[in-house]
């Protein structure tokens, strides 16, 4: 399987609908790649990692289903 940040939206969508991901699994993948690229490219001026995981994280404790996750991403 391709890495999390090659697959088109709607994959990631369909597998946070049927629980296969959660917004914490998403955020991780896209912040773990901001920080492997973005000394290279600059294009992120400020990574606010703990700010974004922390909702992610929030957001399973808001929810009770795993389509009920997309509301939070």
């Amino acid at each position: 399987m391709d890495p999390m940040y090659y697959r088109p939206a709607a994959e990631l969508v369909s597998d946070l609908k049927n629980g296969k991901l959660t917004s914490v699994d998403v955020t991780q993948a896209f912040v773990d790649r901001i920080r492997q690229c973005n000394g290279d490219i600059n294009a992120v001026v400020t990574l606010d990692e703990t700010n974004a995981l922390g909702k992610a994280r929030a957001c399973l404790l808001y929810t009770s289903d795993a389509a009920d996750d997309l509301l939070c991403v």
